[in-house]
């Protein structure tokens, strides 16, 4: 057991009793990769995959094959890692026996050389598939695969695909995995703009509860003449995006079109989504344009809360977060435009406070906020610069 895998396969073969040996040590092997680095050849050999897994392909949780290997003696993996560069026509066997074999499957990605032309995916046994929750592949998923994912794999959480292995209203019925919240939509050189535009449309209205996002232009670099690149009109079309109202993380890779009206459309959409979070306590939106009265003044529960530099809130949307928010104990809002009317407010608003908390309200002082009187005893008003906001 202590021997590598290749040289308990070459003992196994020396003699009886190492080969009665050999046949019991095998069961610690839970995660391999054949290929990747520096190996010998032939170790990548498609009968040399099929006879190591004959003897671990029991044991195996995690496999990652390299190049052009395949073999069916895989009943129980749940993580697969499939890069090919070499293809031929067995290649497409490799994917369907594994997906046909494997029995608890949860992470397969199976990734083609861009040179390889996407086949279709062929599954026969979908209730092999029950508990998959990532799939990663160029291979092709046609009108009817779509289907069968949306049916059998019902757990699906991240799905990983390239556009010339997707037809387009395969794409529309993907939308329909309800608990899917990751999304990598990657396309190349080439791709139509209007393909493009949409399934940006498809994804951004009916796919509204992604989490992580990723739009890639996997264009190889040396098929970019840089001296010859020309201007890229701006799309509009990314504006959609700003519905996907759960997005945490967005990633535009190499999206030269993609301009600053997108970026804001979605940030402004996002700072809206966080008004529905009943338990959130601190907020800090500093110097953010898209901060309006429309949103501050939807703002409940909060402890915290720093609107620093947020130049387009004014006195009435703060005032009515202060209501929103009887448990305040900590209100930044130095270099924005609120005025002493905020502070009147403030002072007027927590006198009635029977929690005692008391808030901490820090401001840019000036002559008139300087003869301010207060009555509040819950109010604890803070000018100047550079004070401590909490």
């Amino acid at each position: 057991m202590l021997l590598p895998v290749p040289e308990r396969i070459a003992i196994k073969k020396v003699c009886s009793k190492w080969k009665e040996a050999c046949e019991l040590a095998w069961y610690d092997i839970k995660n391999y990769s054949f290929g990747g680095g520096v190996f010998d050849g032939k170790l990548l050999a498609p009968s040399y995959v099929e006879e190591a897994l004959s003897n671990f392909g029991i044991y195996l949780r995690v496999l990652a094959l390299w190049r052009n290997c395949n073999s069916s003696v895989m009943p129980i993996i749940e993580h697969i890692d499939i890069n090919i560069n070499h293809w031929d026509i067995k290649t497409p066997n490799i994917l369907n026996n594994i997906l046909n074999s494997s029995k608890s499957i949860r992470y397969c990605n199976i990734m083609l050389h861009p040179d390889c032309n996407a086949p279709d995916i062929s599954i026969k046994n979908w209730d092999n598939l029950l508990n998959l929750e990532h799939l990663g592949t160029r291979w092709r998923i046609n009108n009817n695969t779509a289907i069968k994912l949306v049916k059998y794999c019902k757990n699906l959480r991240s799905l990983d695909i390239r556009s010339e292995g997707i037809i387009e209203t395969a794409l529309q019925k993907l939308t329909e995995l309800k608990n899917l919240d990751t999304l990598n939509y990657s396309f190349a050189d080439g791709i139509a703009m209007d393909e493009l535009d949409n399934a940006i449309l498809t994804i951004s209205n009916t796919w509204k509860k992604l989490k992580h996002l990723t739009i890639s232009d996997d264009s190889p670099p040396d098929d970019i003449d840089v001296d010859n690149i020309e201007p890229f009109d701006p799309s509009v079309i990314y504006d959609e995006l700003s519905k996907l109202q759960y997005l945490e993380e967005l990633n535009v890779l190499n999206m030269r079109d993609f301009q600053d009206s997108s970026i804001i459309a979605i940030a402004n959409s996002s700072l809206m989504s966080i008004i529905s979070l009943e338990n959130l306590e601190e907020l800090n939106v500093g110097n953010i344009d898209g901060v309006t009265d429309n949103f501050i003044s939807k703002l409940k529960g909060l402890k915290k809360l720093r609107c620093e530099y947020s130049k387009n809130i004014t006195d009435a949307g703060m005032i009515q977060c202060l209501k929103n928010c009887p448990n305040l104990e900590a209100l930044c809002l130095y270099h924005s435009n609120i005025t002493i009317n905020t502070l009147v407010g403030a002072d007027e608003i927590t006198q009635n406070r029977i929690n005692n908390i008391v808030l901490y309200l820090f401001y840019n002082n000036s002559t008139e906020a300087s003869k301010l009187k207060t009555k509040s005893k819950w109010l604890v008003l803070r000018p100047g610069k550079r004070n401590y906001c909490g």
